[in-house]
């Protein structure tokens, strides 16, 4: 009597393991992603420049890369130390890069930002992001015409930000 109670339990153990599992493996999906990043020329202004008229493009591994998903910050660090093997729960994510420092316009202070949400799902191994990652503060440039030169022979532009730092 006692072995069949004892095997009884058993099976009643093994029937509860099996649907948790179930029921852990359907809230937790897991899926990996990969990041690149793209960078773009474009400065959208009254005139249309390149980037590269002013400064040079950062490289991929110049950036930050920070993700989010609904808890908050998930990880954050150097674009070239994102693991594209670390495991993610599936669902909801915003990814953020950057390169500079969002702290004010001013000479030689270039600031790059891209940013997008995407969701993560389990159909895909080895989910790819693209980020696109354009110039996200000013750029003022003076260009003068020779007639411009020729009459005035000294002058002087001020530039003022909301933030006065210039």
């Amino acid at each position: 009597m006692r072995r069949v109670i004892l095997i009884c339990a058993a099976a009643l153990l093994s029937l509860l393991a099996a649907v948790s599992c179930k029921k852990a493996k359907k809230s937790a999906e897991m899926s990996c992603v990969a990041f690149e990043i793209s960078r773009s020329e474009s400065v959208a202004d009254v005139v249309k420049s390149q980037v590269s008229d002013f400064t040079s493009l950062p490289q991929s591994d110049d950036f930050t890369l920070s993700l989010y998903n609904d808890g908050g910050m998930v990880w954050s660090g150097n674009f070239s130390d994102w693991n594209t093997l670390t495991p993610l729960v599936c669902g909801d994510y915003s990814v953020v890069v950057e390169c500079g420092r969002d702290a004010g316009e001013g000479p030689d202070k270039p600031y790059f930002k891209g940013e997008h949400g995407f969701r993560l799902t389990s159909d895909t191994p080895l989910q790819t992001e693209t980020e696109t990652a354009s110039l996200a503060n000013c750029i003022v440039r003076y260009e003068f015409t020779d007639a411009f030169k020729k009459c005035f022979s000294t002058y002087l532009f001020a530039i003022t930000t909301g933030s006065d730092n210039l």
